[in-house]
Parts: C-alpha cells; structure tokens; sequence
C-alpha cells in the first residue's frame, strides 16, 4: 500500500516558496530534512519535487535501469554557456555519450602520473605566495580558488591563467561568476522580465561570449600548434569513439572545457577550504596530517597512496561538507514505488541530498552487496564460484565504482585471488571503456589498504 509523502503545508499557487532561503537554501533544505525524514515534498508553482536523503532510497533512484540524469531549470538555463556539456547534456543527446567514451579512460592512473608536474608546479607557486605574506591575513578561499583554476587549465589544457601573479582574479573568473549569478537569478524570474532588464541581459551575454571566445582561443591555439602533451584537450581534439569514428566538434570541445575549469575547481577549492577549516577546528587531528607529510623528504606521485591518514581526511571532509550538495533524478519507467511504500510520478524531479545520505545513521551498518554463499556442495551442477558471482553482480558493482568504490581481493588461494582479479579488470574495463592493461593499473590504483578513522572526533 503506497504511502503520501510528506509535504509543508502549500500555499496557494507558490507552493512551498516561502519555505526556501534564497540566500541559504542548502540550509532550508536540511531543516527540511530535520522536520519530515529522509523523503519529503516541494512544490513551486506547478513544479514538483521529492527530496530523498536515505542510504536506502538513494540507492534504489541511483539504479540507471529505472532513473535518469534530471537536467533541471537551473541547468537548462545554464546551457547558454556550458551547451551539451557533461555536467548540462541530458543523456540522450549524442555528445554526452561520445564524450563519455573519449574522455573515460583520461583519468586513469598513467594521466595522473603525467600530469603530476603541473600539479607540483601551482601547488609551489600557492605555497610561496603564501610564505611572502607571512605574519599577514591572508584570504584562504580566494588563494585556493585560483589554485584549482589554475591547476585544472594547465593540466587539462596546458594553459596558464597565473592567477598568482596578479592581485585580482583572471576575468575569465569574474565571467563565470556573473554568468553562474544571472543563470540562477534567470530561473526565478517571468521570461518578460529577462527581456526587459536590458543591461543585465547585455552583460550576461557580453561575458558568455567571452567565456566562449577564450575556450576558442585556446583551442584554435593547439590545432595550429599540436604537442604530443597527455591532457584533455588533446584527447578531446585527437579523440574517437571505438565503434563510430566520431569526433567532438570544437563547439563541444568549448562546453567541456567551460565545464571542467568551472565544475572542477570549484568542488576542489571548496574541499580544500573545508578541509584545513575542520583541520583548524581539530588540532589533535591537525598534528597526525602534519606528522604523516614529516614522514617524506619530498612529496612524489608515488607518495600520494601512502598518506592514508590525509586521504581519511579528505574523505571524512567530504562526508561533513559535500562540496557538491545533491544531484536530481528522474523516472525513466513513469510512476515507481519508492523503499517505504513512496509513490513518485513520472514528471517528479527526485533531488538527493547529500548531505542527508553522509549522515544516515544506517551507513556504517549496511554492506554494500550482500554476500552470497559459495561453493555449493549439494549439487555438483550447483557449484557457484567467486568470480562467477562477481560477474552476475557486475552492473551492482559498476555502479559501486561509479561512486567511487573500493575492492580489496583476499583470501591465501592463488588461484581464487587471481581469477577475483581478473574479473574485477574486466569489470573495470567494460565501464571505463579501456584495454585490460589499463584496466589492471585502475585496479591497482583502487585496490588500497582499508584506513578507517574517526578523523574529526
């Protein structure tokens, strides 16, 4: 028997407008979620939406045979600038595919390693500028954003904003800044309204075309001037579908490269600056960061898989302040019954909060797939082998890594530790779209000792 969901009591033709803080709606969220539980609903005007913050529930909308990538008003708004882009494509259109199939195997392992010297290179300028100011205030989140900015563009594009060497930021920040502002201001005004703030249209569409024309640049840059450089903008160039041939255009090229450098290093500037603000807040836990990084004369690509203590860190951070609060999904089935007895319609857009997920007081408990029992004996037939289950359990566990999962193989049989192995490559290999080869060094990559840490408490 299906279940209502609970709701703020409406009013009339708004809906529940009221009960969102336009200057803090990720907090009106979460005292949303403290009121009505892990699934509530919204309405605005004729727009409905269920929000979803259980382990449970999360994990059945995240089943891609049923839900689907949500583009919604704010993202669809957003492709004025970002087009069919990853992040604003929905995903029937052809480029979100093809870029999925060229640029998947760009962060494996071997692209880490060769692009760690840029990473080393604006980490070093962030590290000096900061021992020049020493003794003075310092803005730590402005100094961050511009070394995610800057990281992001020499390693996937080899160009330089040297946001370093300049007080104020790179215009090409200020452009995204007023254009992600208007963009969602956009959403919450009548479409005359757009039309007749004039000015703020004209600026609006002076700093896309900015934004645009300095993706061109550079793009137009390396076709008169091809590198054998390993980084995303020679894959996107160079890059074909296995089975089609198919290119991305340099319009598509322009979308990903406004996404990345706006997506990525935001995120990371914003992890970062959560990361040292509960590093601050927890001194004890401060001192254990500090005393692994003692441990090495000098910080290597090879060194990064040894700080375990520092990679719980960022994680836990990430747990407490998921830099990228929520995704939405939709029905791809029409109308489905959510865990709980939870009806929701086909035109429902379903956000999950992330925030509400970290903190599930179920997550500790629950293994991610059931164990299934092995080597039967009352049937020869019967007999069912590790590796056999992994592979029936292959989509599960190709949603898992998805998200970001880890494998660890054991066991004292060769045999069974090789061929569990074997099939998590092929595993890996089917949704990466790569060889077996790299799939072995993703494996290897992934494949890290359990560090478990209470880090923040």
């Amino acid at each position: 028997m299906s279940k209502l969901i609970p709701q703020p009591q409406p009013t009339f033709l708004i809906g529940n407008l009221k009960e969102i803080d336009s200057s803090h709606g990720l907090e009106s969220l979460k005292r949303l979620h403290k009121l009505y539980g892990d699934i509530y609903r919204l309405t605005f005007f004729n727009k409905s939406f269920v929000v979803v913050c259980s382990q449970e529930i999360v994990n059945f909308v995240c089943d891609e045979t049923k839900f689907d990538k949500n583009v919604s008003q704010a993202l669809e708004e957003l492709r004025a600038v970002a087009g069919d882009g990853l992040f604003t494509a929905h995903t029937s259109e052809p480029n979100w595919k093809l870029a999925h199939k060229i640029l998947m195997p760009a962060f494996g392992p071997q692209t880490i390693r060769d692009m760690f010297p840029a990473m080393m290179d604006i980490c070093t300028q962030l590290i000096l500028r900061w021992e020049r100011f020493a003794g003075e205030e310092i803005d730590v989140c402005d100094n961050l954003t511009r070394l995610t900015l800057d990281t992001i563009a020499l390693c996937s594009f080899n160009y330089r904003f040297n946001s370093f060497y300049h007080n104020t930021m790179h215009r090409f920040v200020d452009a995204m800044i007023n254009v992600l502002i208007e963009s969602g201001k956009r959403v919450g005004r009548f479409s005359l309204q757009n039309t007749l703030m004039m000015t703020t249209a004209r600026r609006y569409k002076n700093d896309i075309e900015y934004l645009h024309n300095l993706c061109d640049e550079i793009v137009k840059e390396r076709r008169e001037h091809p590198n054998n450089v390993n980084d995303l903008l020679n894959r996107m160039i160079n890059g074909k579908d296995p089975e089609t041939g198919y290119q991305l255009s340099d319009e598509n090229i322009r979308y990903q490269m406004f996404t990345f450098l706006v997506a990525g290093h935001e995120t990371t500037s914003g992890l970062l600056s959560f990361t040292l603000y509960y590093l601050l807040k927890n001194p004890h836990a401060l001192q254990k960061a500090q005393a692994e990084v003692d441990l090495y004369n000098e910080i290597t690509v090879d060194t990064l898989s040894k700080l375990k203590y520092i990679d719980a860190v960022l994680k836990e951070t990430l747990r407490l302040q998921p830099t990228a609060p929520g995704f939405s999904l939709e029905s791809k089935i029409g109308d489905i019954m959510l865990p709980g007895g939870y009806i929701v319609d086909k035109d429902d857009m379903i956000l999950v909060l992330l925030s509400g997920l970290h903190r599930d007081p179920k997550w500790s408990k629950l293994a991610a797939i059931e164990v299934k029992s092995t080597f039967s004996r009352q049937n020869t037939d019967d007999k069912k082998y590790v590796q056999d289950l992994l592979w029936e359990d292959r989509h599960e566990i190709a949603k898992l890594y998805s998200n970001g999962a880890r494998f660890y193989t054991c066991g004292s049989a060769n045999k069974l530790g090789t061929s569990v192995k074997t099939c998590f490559i092929k595993i890996i290999a089917e949704i990466t779209q790569c060889n077996e080869v790299e799939a072995g060094k993703i494996l290897e990559e992934i494949s890290l000792d359990r560090y478990s840490v209470d880090v923040f408490t």
